[in-house]
């Protein structure tokens, strides 16, 4: 009987345990708050995560769901520079079915900004659910790429770097296009776009999810041009590529506010 009370004993330990409210408040002011601990490997940077995601202001007015009717869980690449910088800091050393409750201060969220429902130096706290984590290659070479997009520039001038390289813009076309076909919420976005929608016309969540893809292709264009200009590639690299999404008024807008930022040349 003894012994009984021991095994309950310790399973209400462990049911307590894997409940509990773990609470960290970091140096830069970002409060993480695990509700629920989840089971397996733990999110690090540049792994690719599934949540589900609740998002309020300070007095508990809700500016946006994936849980909303119509809506899909939201799929990112952690430390990616693809969310605020409070989710890519937040997410880290989760696990799936874990639950955990990030406060957000402005300058890790949207700074002194007004955008949409959320006002200028607005402390935000979401509630997330983490339903997946992988560590996927091609999101793995996406995040490589970007960085080689920004930083560096491919200076050899030999048929095998020809090849591989125009392999790799055919492999990058492809991830964005299989980006937009698996993510639900991506495809209704891009519909929206290509039906001449401004970018007045989307949510702060849905603007920054299209932002940060036509950023991303627009990298991928500078990219090809600047190894055009080096003779890594010819013109017939841009047939690899859609140029259709970035003519339209959406992209059009990004690329007229964001233009600085590129090779001047491009």
């Amino acid at each position: 009987m003894q012994m009984k009370w021991h095994i309950i004993t310790l399973a209400i330990l462990l049911i307590t345990v894997s409940c509990s409210k773990e609470k960290q408040i970091m140096n830069n002011g970002l409060v993480i708050e695990d509700i629920k601990i989840g089971e397996g490997q733990e999110v690090e940077k540049f792994n690719i995560v599934t949540v589900n995601y609740t998002g309020l202001l300070e007095d508990g007015t809700k500016f946006d769901s994936s849980l909303n009717p119509g809506r899909t869980p939201f799929r990112f690449t952690v430390g990616a520079g693809q969310v605020i910088k409070g989710w890519d800091e937040g997410l880290i050393g989760m696990k799936v079915g874990g639950k955990r409750k990030l406060t957000i201060p402005p300058e890790l969220g949207y700074g002194s900004r007004d955008n949409g429902p959320i006002p200028a130096n607005s402390t935000l706290i979401f509630e997330i659910d983490l339903l997946g984590n992988t560590l996927e290659l091609v999101g793995f070479v996406s995040v490589i790429a970007s960085l080689i997009f920004v930083g560096m520039e491919i200076r050899q001038n030999t048929t095998a770097v020809r090849g591989a390289t125009n392999q790799a813009i055919s492999d990058q076309a492809t991830e964005l296009y299989l980006a937009m076909a698996t993510d639900r919420n991506l495809a209704r976005l891009t519909v929206k776009l290509y039906d001449g929608a401004l970018r007045e016309d989307f949510d702060p969540i849905d603007d920054m999810q299209l932002f940060l893809t036509v950023m991303t292709g627009l990298r991928r264009v500078e990219n090809i041009f600047l190894q055009l200009e080096d003779n890594i590639l010819d013109e017939r690299a841009f047939d690899r590529i859609g140029l259709s999404f970035y003519r339209s008024n959406y992209s059009r807008e990004i690329w007229e506010n964001n233009k600085q930022f590129f090779d001047r040349k491009f």
